[in-house]
């Protein structure tokens, strides 16, 4: 997305065979349901400094980002919005463990050396890597192997927004801030069983109807963005019955011209959908193509990268219909979620950046103050967080997402919420039809080999 679907960026997880409807209601404490650090736990405490990261008065978390990379320049600023915006708002509330959070931020430019270069700048210096939205990771020997305050090689807490590589995933320090891919650690390579959830093809079912055909476009930037996202259209065509009428890949760099063949594909067999993984700028050249063949009467959808702002007024008229599948909530229901509206207020971007960003520093905090709840400010240590992390089995951010589990890479997206982009540029909910909730289902196994079964 590279937001794909398996960026985990993905659908949100919830449990459950039958299709069932997942309720994203109000949360219980303060902004957004989230409870700050009681200032009794910081009364008559000494604080100390407890750990790399954790001084007297300060708690420092460092976030890697994609904003510089030359292909896509800017793409995971909202990650930075996001991560600021949070540590603001709970250093408004009195902080964090009874400190003031500090953020560092790392540019790493969609580049693996410099991915590596910003988890081994955290260990150095922050007691996490939060929200960090590095799509370019090649392992991550960086975080596990890193040493604590005594020289104890603990591993460094990693909870990213975004995770495609699978070495990366199956980490024993990383956890998740989404649903997992579907395929199971330790990582494999070549053809095996990998879990999908049913919930995309159910809604895409809603909005175009059994059986149908279309043309499938694939985030092809590396080969993990590429098997990331072709067992969820696998799962769609040999499982819930939709037929490929073609596929392609699709980056940034890409032109018009690329998209000729599939368009011409699609024109020919009479397609009624097209469906991507690929950013949006990208798919926004796509969609000209489409028009410049006159390509009519066809259902675009895409994943959550164009649920953005920026996307209905980059695209103009063409945007009109098209349909994106979200991870959590529509922020424009934002009424119906007292941490969707937070988040909303407080960040300026929404998009698929963000909102994972943001999603990742709110488990991070769930974490710490679970450590300060039981054992005090004073506990909080790299191995303290990666203990509550492990203990945290479902998490749904006060509904703000579907629940998963931050520990479970092999659990699919099984829940989404479909919303459509109306004339007026605005996005409206198409399915399910209730605010505030999710469509939920179950999973089925396909066997694919991710990278080699690509026909793009």
């Amino acid at each position: 997305m590279a937001a794909v679907f398996a960026t985990a960026l993905l659908l949100a997880g919830c449990g459950g065979a039958e299709r069932t409807t997942a309720d994203g209601g109000l949360g219980d404490g303060e902004a957004g349901g989230k409870e700050p650090t009681s200032s009794s736990a910081c009364e008559g405490v000494s604080l100390e400094a407890t750990e790399i990261g954790v001084t007297e008065d300060t708690i420092t978390v460092t976030i890697g980002a994609d904003t510089g990379s030359q292909a896509i320049p800017g793409m995971a600023n909202g990650s930075l919005e996001a991560i600021e915006a949070w540590a603001d708002l709970v250093n408004e509330e009195g902080g964090l463990a009874c400190r003031q959070i500090e953020v560092r931020t790392y540019d790493t430019k969609i580049d693996p050396t410099e991915s590596r270069s910003a988890m081994l700048d955290a260990c150095q210096n922050s007691v996490a890597m939060v929200g960090s939205f590095m799509l370019a990771v090649a392992d991550a020997t960086a975080v596990a192997d890193c040493v604590d305050k005594n020289g104890a090689k603990t591993g460094l807490p990693d909870i990213p927004a975004a995770i495609l590589n699978p070495l990366h995933g199956c980490n024993e320090t990383t956890f998740r801030s989404g649903p997992g891919s579907g395929d199971a650690c330790p990582p494999k390579q070549g053809k095996r069983d990998i879990v999908q959830g049913l919930a995309l093809g159910e809604a895409l079912e809603e909005i175009v109807g059994e059986g149908a055909s279309g043309g499938y476009m694939v985030a092809n930037t590396s080969p993990v963005t590429i098997g990331s996202v072709i067992p969820a259209w696998r799962t769609l065509q040999t499982v819930q019955g939709f037929t490929s009428d073609g596929e392609i890949g699709s980056k940034g760099t890409d032109t018009q011209s690329h998209y000729t063949p599939l368009i011409q594909d699609m024109k020919e067999a009479g397609s009624t959908f097209g469906i991507t993984s690929a950013t949006f700028p990208s798919f926004i050249v796509a969609l000209k193509e489409a028009a410049a063949q006159g390509l009519e009467d066809v259902r675009w959808v895409c994943q959550t990268t164009c649920y953005d702002p920026a996307f209905p007024k980059a695209a103009g008229p063409a945007a009109t219909g098209v349909v994106a599948m979200l991870t959590s909530l529509p922020y424009e229901e934002a009424s119906e979620n007292e941490e969707l509206q937070t988040f909303v207020d407080r960040v300026k971007t929404h998009n698929t950046f963000s909102q994972p960003t943001w999603v990742a520093a709110r488990l991070f905090q769930k974490a710490v103050e679970e450590i300060v709840a039981s054992e005090g400010p004073n506990a909080v240590t790299r191995e303290a967080i990666l203990t509550a992390m492990k203990g945290i089995t479902e998490f749904d951010n006060d509904g703000m997402v579907a629940p998963f589990n931050p520990n479970d890479a092999a659990m699919p997206p099984k829940c989404v919420v479909a919303v459509e982009v109306q004339e007026d540029g605005t996005w409206q909910r198409v399915f399910p039809e209730a605010a505030g909730t999710f469509h939920c289902s179950g999973t089925e196994t396909v066997t694919v080999d991710p990278v080699a079964d690509f026909k793009g």
